[in-house]
């Protein structure tokens, strides 16, 4: 089943809207995202986990569990839970984007989302709190994580003179690990200060 992923150009495009409308960002983050949605489209069963009985037996060989919501692993969890938040989200007036399925907008507020990550763009901060506060309201477990630190792997800063930095550590460094730089690195300030070949 298709879950709609995020177009990195739309994660993009709403920082430079936030940056020249000077609207907030704040990260929200959903807690056991995947078990909030609820599996009503077919049967699934699985074994009993390990440490785990049924009373009266001393085997679970016997016995199978049926989930009642789904679970990370499961071929339909990450669609399933994209349809739970895609309807909890118009529940509360917010339409879709044609362009962007994963882009969520109403009124004065933006919304991104991306798995169980979502960054909430808006004038001032009382805004996203009040549509975290009614999600949660709504049934949805879900934190304000603050400010935009990390998402997909990319790591937002705050400069001096306003503008927000992207950039890619964990990328860098496993690049650097694996063309072998990690210990060369350090001996030298710049590639320049190497002596030619």
């Amino acid at each position: 089943m298709y879950s709609p992923v995020v177009q990195w150009s739309t994660v993009r495009i709403l920082f430079l809207i936030s940056q020249l409308k000077g609207y907030k960002s704040r990260q929200a983050d959903y807690v056991q995202t995947f078990p909030q949605a609820p599996l009503e489209d077919e049967e699934v069963f699985m074994e009993i986990p390990a440490g785990f009985y049924h009373k009266g037996s001393d085997s679970t060989k016997d016995y199978v569990l049926r989930l009642k919501r789904t679970l990370y692993g499961l071929k339909q969890a990450s669609f399933d839970w994209s349809e739970l938040l895609k309807a909890g989200l118009l529940k509360q007036r917010f339409k879709q984007s044609q362009i962007d399925p994963c882009l969520i907008f109403k009124n004065n507020i933006l919304c991104v989302e991306y798995a169980d990550d979502t960054i909430f763009f808006a004038p001032d901060d009382s805004i996203i709190n009040k549509e975290i506060s009614s999600l949660k309201l709504n049934g949805f477990d879900l934190t304000n994580e603050g400010e935009v630190k990390f998402f997909l792997g990319i790591k937002f800063t705050d400069s001096e003179n306003g503008d927000i930095n992207m950039s890619k550590p964990a990328l860098i460094d496993s690049i650097i690990n694996l063309i072998g730089l990690k210990d060369d690195s350090k001996k030298h300030k710049t590639p320049a200060s190497h002596p030619p070949l």
